[in-house]
């Protein structure tokens, strides 16, 4: 089983999950909303995977908590996107992949449609089973109710790859 915790809003924490939760084997994998109230009771939580969607400024007196949740992560998932002004995951051994629309990120999209969306891997990157998932552009048809979660989308797709067991 897979434990993810995503720092985000309520309300992209649900959007998030329900795509997730719509393409995936529910058993394999348990979402979290990471919070300001829910951050002290998820201490002895051992995440495999962490997604960065909100500013960490919302966490100014938590972030050793963060930090500290950090530390034993396999991978690192941030929308770059969001500026942010901390050097909290400079120590961070674990995977780090961005995504966002800048061309800086390492999954981002080279093309919107609407019949489909191209994702672009600028950097590829390994999944849990150490496959490279190569630099590429991949075509993936997304239901039009959450055609404007450009976020949640790359997030999910990134998770997809990841895991290999979510299908668009």
């Amino acid at each position: 089983m897979t434990i993810i915790g995503i720092i985000s809003t309520n309300q992209r924490f649900e959007i998030l999950k329900n795509i997730i939760q719509k393409n995936s084997n529910k058993n394999e994998i348990t979402l979290i909303n990471i919070n300001r109230k829910s951050i002290e009771n998820l201490k002895t939580v051992k995440f495999d995977i962490i997604v960065l969607m909100d500013f960490l400024e919302k966490f100014e007196e938590q972030v050793d908590k963060i930090e500290e949740i950090c530390e034993s992560i396999k991978y690192l998932i941030i929308n770059s996107d969001i500026e942010q002004n901390h050097d909290i995951f400079i120590n961070i051994k674990s995977n780090i992949i961005t995504c966002g629309l800048n061309q800086k990120s390492t999954v981002t999209f080279s093309s919107i449609t609407d019949e489909n969306m191209l994702i672009s891997i600028q950097r590829g990157f390994r999944n849990k089973e150490g496959k490279l998932i190569e630099v590429g552009e991949y075509s993936i048809k997304i239901n039009p109710d959450i055609r404007t979660k450009l976020n949640e989308i790359l997030v999910a797709f990134i998770i997809e790859n990841l895991e290999k067991f979510l299908q668009f």
